[in-house]
């Protein structure tokens, strides 16, 4: 039966898209191989390496492509296009990889855990990472890997001497030529409908909306800026750009600096923090302008196309490529980058970071922003005036 073929198949009832199984159906659509995907990284790093899914389907457009990764990540992969089957790692998910005979895996994560499951996949090609047979070191799969591998081993490589960017260094891992492919989140029907909908019930009659996601991930707290330092920020954007609205973005763990904020700033907006990762994408989505340290938030506005200003202390800034739509902040600490989760110096650089480089890079970008408003509106006149001739 060739139903077997197509990749909404699943072999013992009709999948979602119609009653019956067969060639005739509207949806079928053959698949010829089986791609694996592991990364099981930050959240960030997750939306990062999703670039990497249009060279796979360019390269494999029938392919039937697997992602395993592990909670909350799997919640930022939902609904996607290009992915089939989403799998958390857990030991039923590695019983249902067993059934599989895949063409290629991307073992993405310089991790044993992922390294520990290569050997038991059927699998006739690896990229990227796996790990010594007898000491557990992790190593890379091959000559393509040794780049990325290499820099982790040496400060002086990885904050100094390296130019290349996080995602060309993937791409690059994996065998690809790195032609600037951007990240690829996708929202549902619905969630675009209320992303539209929540940016207007924000924007109101202001111009712009400038989204500030106040916080990061857990393991180094140091790369948001500090509270104080945000409602001094909030207060210069504020005076310099009155018809932009600011509306704060966060999580959970960001309800209390925001509420601080607020208190500060009582004419900003607060997005709600408590419904969770794919609502958080819709309002970051839902902005033209988002404002962060290096976080999962600063990947994500990468991804939707806004134009991104991203605050740098302990990490390194030449690592994000922001493909021409935004901006790196470096800290000006002599110390930075270091990629320490703790730190005790007496002066932190998240309480110096340079506000006046968010404005000055705002400023450019409202300017650009009126320029092609203008353009716009000749083009319609332009329009008007020859469909009347």
């Amino acid at each position: 039966m060739s139903a077997v073929n197509c990749r909404h198949f699943n072999g013992y009832k009709p999948c979602s898209k119609n009653t019956s199984c067969g060639e005739s159906c509207h949806s079928y659509s053959t698949v010829d191989k089986a791609i694996l995907v592991i990364h099981l990284g930050a959240m960030g790093s997750v939306v990062r390496s999703t670039a990497l899914l249009r060279k796979i389907k360019e390269l494999n457009p029938d392919s039937y492509v697997v992602w395993l990764t592990e909670r909350p990540s799997h919640e930022i992969l939902k609904f996607h296009p290009a992915i089939d089957k989403i799998l958390e790692l857990s030991f039923e998910s590695l019983l249902s990889l067993k059934a599989f005979s895949f063409e290629t895996v991307y073992a993405l994560d310089k991790d044993l855990k992922t390294a520990g499951l290569l050997p038991f996949l059927n699998v006739k090609a690896i990229k990227g990472f796996s790990a010594n047979p007898i000491t557990g070191s992790i190593q890379p799969v091959d000559q393509d890997a040794h780049e990325l591998w290499t820099l982790g081993l040496s400060n002086q490589k990885k904050f100094f001497e390296n130019k290349k960017s996080e995602i060309q260094l993937l791409f690059e891992t994996c065998g690809f030529e790195f032609n600037f492919e951007p990240y690829w989140l996708h929202l549902s029907e619905l969630e675009q409908a209320g992303c539209e909908q929540r940016r207007q019930l924000w924007l109101g009659s202001k111009k712009y909306l400038i989204g500030i996601n106040t916080g990061c991930g857990n393991v180094i707290t140091y790369k948001k800026m500090s509270t104080p330092t945000q409602i001094k920020l909030v207060g210069q954007i504020k005076a310099s750009f009155p018809d932009a609205q600011i509306v704060l973005l966060g999580g959970k763990d960001e309800t209390t600096i925001n509420d601080e904020i607020h208190n500060h700033h009582p004419d900003v907006i607060l997005s709600d923090t408590q419904k969770g990762l794919r609502d958080g994408l819709q309002s970051i989505a839902a902005v033209d302008v988002l404002i962060s340290g290096d976080s999962f938030a600063m990947h994500a506005g990468i991804a939707f196309g806004k134009y991104t200003l991203a605050w740098f202390g302990p990490t390194c800034a030449h690592e994000v490529e922001f493909y021409g739509k935004g901006a790196a902040i470096d800290s000006d600490f002599a110390c930075s980058p270091c990629w320490k989760r703790d730190c005790s110096k007496e002066r932190m650089c998240y309480d110096h970071a340079d506000t006046d480089q968010f404005i000055k890079h705002l400023m450019t970008w409202a300017d650009a922003q009126d320029i092609e408003s203008e353009n716009n509106k000749e083009k319609e006149t332009s329009l008007i005036r020859d469909a009347s001739l």
